[in-house]
């Protein structure tokens, strides 16, 4: 599945702020954008970027 927004977001990377459920069930992760300077007002504001957990691939932390 692709829209016009998953081109200017494919390759960030985001935190993971909740997993919720939609009211048939679905489950999707809502995050915050980790290069966004508006993410401490957007985490406040409970304003989040939703994706199904088949759209995000986990980023292993680089070593030191």
């Amino acid at each position: 599945r692709t829209d016009a927004q998953d081109a200017f977001l494919r390759g960030c990377r985001a935190t993971v702020e909740a997993v919720v459920a939609d009211l048939d069930g679905e489950l999707h992760l809502a995050v915050v954008l980790d290069d966004d300077p508006g993410t401490d007002i957007r985490r406040q504001q409970g304003r989040f970027l939703y994706f199904k957990p088949d759209e995000v691939a986990p980023v292993k932390e680089e070593e030191p």
